[in-house]
């Protein structure tokens, strides 16, 4: 499981408070900062993959709607001929 951007946050708190009680030597001390940098990189480009999941989530829920508008609005299957594919997209 992919850890949200909010605990990676945190971690990174943490790690900071840790080596700084500890007193850890420069080049671990810098390499520390800089997994914390990438941590908090990495954190953002988690967040907008998720909005993106999101948005494409609801063009597939909208895309179905509009399918199953033009099939006549019972929701009992989707027939997914030329036909209807054109009529879907030309309403987009």
């Amino acid at each position: 499981m992919i850890a949200k951007p909010q605990n990676l946050f945190v971690a990174h708190q943490n790690y900071g408070k840790i080596f700084e009680e500890i007193g850890a030597p420069g080049e671990v001390r810098e390499f520390i900062q800089k997994l914390a940098v990438q941590n908090k990189a990495m954190a953002n480009v988690i967040q907008k993959c998720e909005q993106k999941d999101t948005e494409l989530a609801q063009i597939y829920d909208n895309l179905m709607t509009s399918i199953d508008a033009i099939n006549g609005g019972n929701g009992e299957g989707t027939v997914f001929d030329s036909e209807t594919l054109e009529n879907v997209l030309s309403s987009l």
